[in-house]
């Protein structure tokens, strides 16, 4: 088996916007938490080859016994996903739909990648990636500006292949 000396692990969280406890009621606070989850898991990749599109699936199913089944690494996402408060109010067919990003080490600063630019590997969108774990952004937890401007290149690119 040969080992790929480019590979490194990728740490693997959850971002949520943060909610006060007075939105809850005092005698059913709930126990979901929210900021960046603890670490979900760590998958091992060569950041200059594999595209967010590639670690969209290598996060969401594992092949075992030649099958595919969905990861554990994802069926803990989805647990997560399920948990929290829906922010903005969308429609309850994205709840478990979400963007990938970076969340910065030390300040949690989320970075969003746009749809877009999954098909670009993940070192060329952040070269510098010791300082940096990968986010799973709810869309439920995105804002309805922010939410525009992740499909805006993706809707771009759409119209110019269709000619509109």
């Amino acid at each position: 088996m040969a080992v790929n000396l480019k590979s490194r692990a990728l740490n693997i969280r959850v971002y949520s916007k943060s909610v006060g406890l007075s939105k809850s009621h005092s005698y059913c606070v709930d126990d979901f938490q929210t900021g960046t989850s603890p670490l979900v898991g760590s998958i091992y990749v060569d950041p200059t080859s594999v595209t967010f599109s590639d670690l969209r699936n290598m996060l969401e199913y594992s092949r075992e016994r030649g099958m595919n089944k969905r990861s554990v690494i994802f069926q803990e996402v989805l647990f997560i996903m399920n948990r929290l408060p829906n922010v903005f109010e969308k429609s309850a067919d994205v709840k478990f739909k979400y963007a990938l990003g970076f969340i910065e080490k030390g300040t949690g600063k989320i970075e969003i990648i746009p749809f877009s630019a999954e098909n670009s590997s993940i070192s060329s969108q952040r070269p510098g990636l010791s300082n940096y774990d990968i986010a799973i952004i709810p869309v439920t937890q995105i804002d309805s500006a922010t939410e525009l401007n992740l499909y805006k290149d993706l809707n771009k690119d759409n119209e110019e292949e269709s000619g509109i």
